[in-house]
């Protein structure tokens, strides 16, 4: 997505804007892209005295995708692209507005896995609690075709110090790399086999999950 403005539009826009707007302010790359506020008043002037040009700002009501699309409590996912024309800091004309929709899955079915009970949260507290100095460890970060193995050299609460095993195409043999704790049996793992498995069950329980949300598009 990388950094936008934000845009507050008071000025008419056909057909009105929806009620979710308020959570969903527009958003530009047209201006700085510091993060920055900017609004349309309702008389049409732009914050930005003396500025012209054409200026589109975009929201959606979606707050989350893949493998579906996520709405708050599963309405429509609504698209807002508009477009206006600006000399000297004043709207000239109407704001062009764009609008699509989609089913959308309510956010409270996004993620793939299940809420962990309590006693499995302490078991996972415990896995990465482990002592690893000296240990192997199989790594396989997500997009990669190949992991590769390191040894755990130094550790810390947060954090482990690992040593490449190899040459790879990301480092050299005996180069250092540092990874969160938290990424134990996610990022790394005590086997290859270990990894390219659970890689594999989460690559089918997201084709499930996609498959299922097609099929409730098409209905």
């Amino acid at each position: 997505m990388g950094m936008y403005d934000n845009i507050i539009c008071e000025y008419p826009v056909a057909g009105g804007l929806p009620g979710w707007i308020t959570k969903h302010p527009f958003r530009t790359k047209d201006l700085d892209c510091t993060l920055e506020t900017y609004r349309i008043l309702s008389n049409g002037s732009f914050s930005v005295p003396g500025w012209t040009g054409i200026l589109n700002f975009y929201t959606s009501n979606v707050v989350g995708s893949g493998p579906g699309i996520y709405t708050e409590n599963g309405e429509d996912a609504e698209y807002l692209d508009c477009t206006a024309k600006i000399i000297d800091g004043k709207v000239i004309g109407d704001i062009q507005v764009e609008r699509k929709s989609h089913k959308a899955w309510p956010v409270s079915k996004m993620g793939l896995e299940r809420t962990p009970t309590k006693g499995e949260v302490r078991d996972w507290q415990k896995r990465i609690a482990e002592k690893l100095t000296g240990k192997k460890l199989y790594v396989l970060w997500g997009g990669q075709d190949v992991g590769y193995w390191v040894t755990v050299i130094a550790e810390n609460r947060q954090q482990l110090c690992v040593c490449h095993e190899a040459v790879t195409k990301y480092r050299k043999a005996g180069e250092f790399e540092l990874l969160d704790r938290r990424d134990r049996d996610r990022i790394f793992w005590d086997s290859k086999e270990q990894a390219l498995g659970q890689r594999k069950a989460r690559e089918q329980a997201w084709d499930s999950e996609k498959a299922n949300f097609e099929a409730f598009c098409r209905k």
